[in-house]
């Protein structure tokens, strides 16, 4: 069963959209730069960890963010308690189930 996105929480939402993407990027980024520079492993080894990191995160990023419409429900993330919605500022948002 569908519900409507109150007013209120789609415009919270948002303004926190491109806030929650970019943490999330900065996130991955992060790793990437920790696997592409891991001791010990060959830069064989080191690129497929980055690439396989990318292609889940991808995925990750897709379904979290692609969909920037009201169709979606924006606060699926935040009842899943995603780290990236978890700590941005999320005040306003009604969390009804």
């Amino acid at each position: 069963m569908s519900r409507d996105i109150p007013e209120r929480d789609w415009k919270v939402f948002r303004q926190i959209h491109p806030i929650a993407r970019d943490r999330f990027c900065e996130d991955v980024l992060s790793k990437i730069g920790r696997a592409s520079s891991a001791s010990g492993q060959s830069a064989h080894h080191r690129y497929l960890k980055v690439f396989e990191l990318l292609s889940d995160k991808d995925k990750q990023l897709a379904a979290l963010f692609d969909k920037s419409n009201q169709s979606m429900k924006p606060t699926a993330p935040l009842r899943n308690n995603h780290s990236v919605f978890a700590t941005t500022p999320c005040r306003g948002l009604s969390l009804s189930r």
